[in-house]
């Protein structure tokens, strides 16, 4: 079976099982309701993992490397770029990669200033906290490109999920791992 098969499998179990109950849609529309008006059709969105994924599953990948990566499998910039975050300090280490590297997309976040990333010893996530990293899955699985850790869960998730909105094959060629590839061509 070919990589892209596996994907298509995987889809066909998690599509119709993941799904948003009416409220948390709610709260996921009301969310995207704080960001600038955009398209996700021309959309770039980022993953970047902090907190304690650092500690013992992965090295730190820069914001340098994210963009790297979008620039090598991408023909052409999107106007809108979106970076899913557990630490609002990524948000500006992204925003300087962006520009060092001559992206030019209007940034966006639901990450809050006060975020510094989750660690295994916070207490309970709270349900404002569970609706924003679902509200930010949402994004990363609508947009056009996701560029992320394939080692992270959200990571996972995401390139899976992103099979549930059109072709399995063509959209997750469309998710890309910083730390390793993960593209089902």
């Amino acid at each position: 079976e070919s990589k892209a098969d596996l994907l298509k499998l995987l889809a066909s179990y998690a599509c119709p099982s993941v799904k948003y109950n009416t409220e948390t849609v709610q709260d996921v529309q009301e969310l995207h309701k704080s960001l600038p008006v955009f398209e996700v059709d021309d959309m770039v969105a980022f993953h970047i993992r902090r907190g304690d994924k650092l500690r013992r599953e992965s090295r730190k990948f820069l914001g340098e490397e994210y963009v790297t990566k979008y620039l090598q499998v991408n023909r052409t910039q999107h106007k809108y770029c979106f970076v899913a975050t557990d630490d609002y300090e990524t948000v500006s280490e992204l925003q300087e990669a962006l520009l060092a590297q001559n992206v030019n997309c209007q940034l966006m976040t639901l990450t809050q200033p006060p975020q510094r990333g989750s660690s295994k010893n916070d207490e309970k996530t709270d349900v404002a906290s569970t609706i924003q990293l679902l509200a930010e899955v949402d994004l990363i699985v609508r947009a056009n490109v996701f560029v992320g850790t394939m080692n992270s869960n959200v990571g996972s998730l995401a390139g899976i999920l992103r099979a549930c909105h059109g072709n399995a094959s063509d959209e997750f060629a469309q998710s890309y791992g910083v730390d390793h590839e993960w593209d089902y061509r």
